[in-house]
Order: C-alpha cells, then structure tokens, then sequence
C-alpha cells in the first residue's frame, strides 16, 4: 500500500504571508489540527499546527490577525512522496512521534495523512505500535 492510498487530498493551504487567523479558520472550516504552509511560489515549506497556535499565539499573546504566519511555522517539515510505501511512512512517524505527515509530489503539497487516515486502512497491531510511540 502507498502514501497516495490512505491520504487525504488536496488539504486547504494558507501562504505563509497570511495572518494567523486564517489558519485558525481553515482548522475550523475543515475540522484539522494542522494546515500546510505554502511561500510565493506555492511550494510548501512547513505547517501550522494548532498547538503552534496556543502555544505561540494564546501564551505569548500574539495578535492573531495581524502577525503572519511564517512568524510561527514549522520549517523542518516531515513528508514523503505519494509512491511511498505506507509501512515506511508510519515508521517515520513513530520515529518523529508525530500524528500527522504532509505527502508531496516534488516541492507541492498534495495530501495529508494522519493517524486516522491509517486507521481505516491498517491492522490495529500497527496502529497500537504508532500510538506507543507517539504518546510515551
């Protein structure tokens, strides 16, 4: 099984120029937690999570409708292509102990997965495993 059979496609992006709030919106609007962050040539170059924002924006007081968002991104960002095989992308995420990894097709950002995407499509031994290591 690959990437490309278990993400969701073509998640709503936000430019990094973007305030804050709109990120805030798209999470509402889609029901996520985490949205890609594209620059001026729509390659994707980090996420905002939501807890990006309460620890960011809600602790450090920011003013979320006037901040941009490349003010708090994640620029390290975990990904992987399409045509990778979905074994490898979950050991990847236990390995990050991350919920969440964008897919790419070259620099573009083409989907998302996340452990509930996985959950409809593996066994619960893997899922038990990733969840191990995403909590402890």
């Amino acid at each position: 099984m690959k990437a490309k059979d278990v993400m969701t496609a073509n998640p709503v992006t936000c430019q990094q120029t973007d305030f804050i709030r709109k990120a805030v919106e798209v999470m509402e609007q889609e029901d996520t937690g985490i949205v890609p962050v594209l620059n001026e040539e729509n390659e994707c170059i980090g996420v905002i999570t939501d807890r990006d924002i309460c620890m960011e924006v809600v602790l450090r007081e920011i003013d979320a409708s006037s901040t941009p968002i490349s003010k708090i991104i994640h620029h390290k960002l975990l990904s992987c292509t399409e045509d990778d095989d979905l074994r490898n992308v979950i050991a990847r995420m236990k390995e990050q102990q991350v919920k969440r990894i964008i897919v790419t097709k070259g620099e573009q950002c083409i989907g998302i997965i996340s452990e509930h995407d996985i959950v409809k499509y593996m066994d619960k031994k893997i899922i038990g495993e990733l969840a191990e290591a995403v909590y402890s």
